[in-house]
């Protein structure tokens, strides 16, 4: 199974900024991020207009394998 980065250009405090996580496809990926979620709500992951989702190559099980939280 894939990993795909997540990432969002705007954040501020207490907010999820990037994530990695380990999924089947984005939509799945997509999901997993928005329960990995800050401040910032889950819309802004299930949103392609509001963060982007790039697939990596690199096999496993589903899950968030890294995540970069912006907090104060």
């Amino acid at each position: 199974m894939p990993l795909y980065i997540l990432n969002r250009p705007d954040c501020s405090y207490d907010e999820l900024r990037e994530v990695v996580v380990r999924a089947k496809d984005e939509k799945e990926a997509r999901l997993l991020a928005s329960a990995y979620k800050g401040d910032e709500g889950t819309e802004v992951w299930l949103d392609e207009k509001q963060s982007t989702c790039e697939k990596l190559q690199v096999r496993g099980k589903s899950g968030v394998v890294c995540a970069d939280f912006y907090e104060a």
